[in-house]
């Protein structure tokens, strides 16, 4: 199969899934230690970012608002996680990571690792447990 359309199949597939996929499938509350957070947040900014990037407007809109749901006011971790993603977020809405500033792969690179910086920034010690 081309190239061209292996592409276009994998879109198709990523499209597919992203519209299916509910914002209650992803956990957004932190992990049992701050790196097993920042890696499941930087997991969901990107899927996030693909969901967005690839035209799945309404579900990145239900994830955002399940986000801000879940975190708002449970603790100190998840006030720190909420910051990160009202930093991110809406520059993935303003196409600060997309085309022509940056390849779509890029742009999801991109967007992961910003905020695994700001995680990381947010909860310094790596192996810190949750009580």
């Amino acid at each position: 199969m081309p190239a061209s359309k292996l592409f276009t199949a994998f879109v198709f597939a990523t499209l597919a899934t992203a519209n299916v996929v509910h914002a209650s499938d992803i956990d957004w509350a932190p992990g049992k230690t701050n790196i097993q957070t920042c890696f499941a947040l930087q997991k969901n900014i990107s899927f996030m970012f693909k969901a967005r990037t690839n035209g799945a407007t309404e579900t990145f809109a239900e994830m955002k608002a399940d986000v801000k749901k879940s975190l708002g006011g449970k603790g100190e971790a998840e006030t720190k996680l909420l910051a990160i993603y009202e930093n991110v977020l809406p520059r993935i809405e303003a196409g600060e990571f997309s085309p022509p500033k940056f390849e779509h792969a890029v742009g999801q690179l991109e967007a992961k690792q910003t905020a695994g910086k700001l995680c990381l920034q947010a909860f310094p010690n790596y192996f810190s447990v949750y009580k």
